[in-house]
Formats: structure tokens, C-alpha cells, sequence
């Protein structure tokens, strides 16, 4: 990653001479300090390497997720017709215990006429 960045050594030497660093001493710093930024830099910043790796990862991330969406979607489809079928299966058996329901109803109403016919004809 050399090259990446801007620092004038020059400027920095020069500013370290004012201080009273002498040229030797402000040319190693100079040095030293380009150094640890190129270090501090190749440490950082991503390579187009990292960046096409990332990528991969997000090209398979993509597809993970389009797999889901397709699972998901049959899931769906299958709960859907489970529960039409339930329905199905409910409104009969409702269907059903009415069904059921008046005939009971009907037959206690027969025994509850007839009853009041005894009744009446004893009393």
C-alpha cells in the first residue's frame, strides 16, 4: 500500500529542526513516521482482495437468503392448504353436531309434547 497516502517529510523535518532536533534526528523521524503511517495504513485499510472476499461473502449471503425466501414461500403454500383442508373438515363436523343438535332438540320437544298430552289426559 505504499503510495496511498500524502506526508511531507519535508515539512515534518523542517518543523522538528525548528524545535531543535538536529537534521539526522529530524530525517529519522521523518522516516520513521512514514513508516508507521504506511504500517498503521496496511493494517486498515481493505485490499482488493478483502474487498472481492467480502463480496463473495455477500454474493452467498444473497443466495442464502433467496433459498430461504423459496423455502418460506413452500412452507406458506403448504400451511395454506393444511388449513383449507381443517376448515373443510371443521364446517363438516359443525355441520354435523347441528345436524345432531336438532335432532335431539326435536326428539326432546316430542318427549316434552307428549308428556303434557299424558299429563293433561291424567289430570
Amino acid at each position: 500500500m505504499t503510495g496511498m497516502f500524502a506526508f511531507d517529510t519535508l515539512a515534518f523535518a523542517k518543523k522538528l529542526r525548528g524545535a531543535g532536533y538536529t537534521d539526522a534526528q529530524a530525517e529519522a523521524l521523518a522516516e520513521a513516521q512514514v513508516e508507521v503511517f504506511q504500517r498503521m495504513l496496511e493494517s486498515t485499510l481493505a485490499t482488493k482482495d478483502d474487498i472481492n472476499e467480502v463480496r463473495a461473502e455477500i454474493n452467498e449471503v444473497r443466495a442464502e437468503i433467496k433459498a430461504l425466501k423459496t423455502e418460506i414461500g413452500q412452507v406458506k403454500t403448504q400451511l395454506q392448504s393444511e388449513i383449507g383442508q381443517v376448515k373443510t373438515q371443521l364446517h363438516g363436523e359443525i355441520a354435523q353436531a347441528v345436524k345432531d343438535m336438532k335432532i335431539w332438540f326435536g326428539s326432546m320437544l316430542v318427549v316434552a309434547v307428549t308428556a303434557i298430552a299424558t299429563l293433561t289426559k291424567v289430570l
